[in-house]
């Protein structure tokens, strides 16, 4: 089913209708599995209205019209306005219960308004879009598959009267052929659609990412030779007028710039922070590792730590994994910079593993609240498959981020 679809139709107040329809349907593919559905029904109503088909199929066609237009009804609010009232007994399997209610209902329609001439066959044809869009080649293969053989047995078994699968002479329809084979066509033109809206869905993000990484490097570009050079001389005199205070007895004074100048260094690390991208390396133009260390020296310029990058081995993974870890040892070298009071801190990369070690003075998690750094690095990894630990004690901190190869 469609999920949070009545949102994607209003993404953003500048796109037109056709923009926004566009980008609900790369999000969500569901939605074109129920557009056609509506239109199979639509066929079905307009074969009953016109009685285009032998009288004895359209016996049951009212309830039937009734039944399958009331499920489409509620399969088209549920993402809306019946989602979020659910019980959650009903939330968990509702990725199971909507497929099954609607494979059901589609065969019965068949079923019950003659199987062979069914004015409702390309209604019910349709219920294998959704598992196609959403499973690929497997599931195009085995809802058609089951679809056929449900249809070959409700056609062997149709009642007296109805028009016959067979001619007199005992041979098959033409059509006994083909109608089976309709699924796996639908099918197999879904799956290929589905693959094609996942990649479009991919470049989406990815341009969308790139777009921010953009305007971050032309801010970068804005404030490199301004504010960040400021803040750089404003931290150098901050500390050499804290020396000449000291040499002069100025005891108040040297205690004050003392207290000042960390603000300093804060201030400019996260100006760092904000001035850093990641486009060359979303783009491939740039490594994991060749990123990592312009960080170290950047911080080491910034800070006078101690701070070294040994990067044995290239990254195993995508340049989308690649960017996020990128972000996630800024964040953790930011923090062990401003917290743990050590000297020397060390990035260490290699193929499936990426750390981050002070000599600091440690904490204890149990006894401390998770800031907003820790915050950001627990969702980050969470969000791309990545192992993120710590360890922390009297001799120093380690932060460290493991991945597998299929890790995207």
């Amino acid at each position: 089913m469609p999920r949070g679809s009545h949102d994607l139709v209003k993404e953003h107040p500048t796109m037109t209708w056709r923009e926004n329809l566009r980008t609900a349907l790369v999000r969500e593919p569901s939605l074109i599995s129920l557009t056609l559905r509506w239109f199979g029904w639509m066929v079905a109503l307009a074969i009953v209205l016109l009685a285009a088909a032998p009288a004895v199929n359209l016996q049951n066609a009212p309830i039937v019209l009734a039944v399958t237009a009331g499920q489409l009804v509620l399969m088209s609010a549920y993402p809306r306005f019946l989602r979020k009232h659910q019980p959650k007994s009903i939330s968990s399997i509702a990725h199971i219960l909507w497929p099954t209610m609607d494979a059901m209902i589609a065969l019965w329609s068949i079923s019950v308004t003659g199987g062979w001439d069914s004015p409702f066959y390309h209604f019910a044809v349709t219920v294998v879009l959704a598992p196609s869009l959403r499973f690929g080649l497997a599931g195009a293969l085995i809802s058609s598959t089951l679809f056929s053989l449900c249809f070959l047995v409700i056609v062997k078994y149709t009642a007296e009267g109805f028009s016959p699968a067979f001619v007199a002479s005992g041979q098959a329809e033409p059509d006994l052929v083909s109608s089976p084979l309709n699924p796996l066509m639908i099918g197999l033109y879904a799956a290929f659609l589905g693959e094609v809206l996942k990649k479009l869905q991919r470049e989406m993000e990815r341009s969308k990412r790139l777009a921010a990484e953009n305007e971050r490097a032309r801010m970068a570009r804005d404030i490199h030779d301004g504010v960040s050079q400021t803040l750089f001389m404003l931290s150098m005199s901050l500390e050499t007028g804290q020396v000449l205070a000291e040499k002069e007895n100025a005891s108040k004074t040297a205690e004050h710039l003392r207290n000042i100048t960390p603000v300093a260094q804060k201030a400019l690390l996260e100006l760092r922070n904000a001035m850093h991208s990641v486009e060359p390396l979303a783009d491939g133009k740039q490594s994991l590792a060749e990123a990592l260390h312009q960080l170290a020296r950047d911080y080491r310029s910034a800070t006078g730590l101690n701070i070294t990058c040994n990067a044995v081995e290239q990254l195993e993974g995508t340049p989308e994994l690649a960017s996020e870890l990128f972000r996630m040892a800024q964040e953790a070298l930011s923090n062990a910079c401003q917290h743990s009071q050590g000297r020397d801190i060390v990035v260490e990369l290699s193929k499936h593993h990426l750390a981050i070690v002070d000599n600091g003075t440690g904490f204890n998690r149990s006894e401390i609240k998770p800031g907003r750094g820790l915050n950001n690095l627990e969702k980050r990894a969470m969000d791309c498959g990545v192992e993120y630990t710590i360890k922390s004690g009297d001799t120093g901190t380690r932060v460290t981020f493991k991945w597998s190869e299929d890790t995207k």
